[in-house]
């Protein structure tokens, strides 16, 4: 038998709540809170089969990107400064990926895209499309780093 956490008497106990803490109460020291019922429900699994579709592309930023940056901002006739203010990036952010000295994020690089309305985000195509199924008891993160390097 385990000891009631109240008294320290050694008997059945029963889950109660006092003063806003659960405790493991005897009968006799449970009238100091309130008793808590948990109902003990049969536990039921349902197994489904959950397979994943890995994406046939990956985004990625051209390797031209700081030209393309520079020159459309200044086609637009707009400076470093106004140009950060309307995409909300700093204007040492800006400066380095006009430079390139700074790949963009693909959130910046889109924020870029609209506002400049060019294109420096790229979709790139995988070779193949690939399924895992994970509810593969033996599937590990080996495994899908391998999938990836195979593509």
């Amino acid at each position: 038998m385990v000891n009631c956490e109240l008294c320290g008497r050694s008997a059945q106990l029963i889950e109660a709540v006092v003063e806003g803490t659960m405790l493991s109460l005897c009968q006799g020291c449970s009238k100091f809170g309130n008793v808590v019922s948990i109902p003990k429900s049969p536990i039921r699994t349902k197994v489904t089969q959950k397979v994943v579709e890995i994406d046939k592309y990956l985004d990625e930023i051209v390797p031209d990107y700081a030209d393309k940056v520079k020159t459309a901002r200044e086609s637009l006739k707009l400076d470093q400064q106004t140009l950060a203010l309307k995409i909300n990036e700093k204007l040492s952010t800006l400066q380095r990926i006009e430079s390139g000295k700074l790949t963009p994020t693909i959130t910046t690089a889109r924020k870029l895209e609209k506002e400049l309305r060019i294109r420096i985000v790229d979709k790139y195509n995988l070779p193949q499309s690939n399924k895992l199924n994970l509810q593969n008891e033996k599937l590990t993160i080996g495994d899908i780093i391998k999938l990836e390097k195979d593509d």
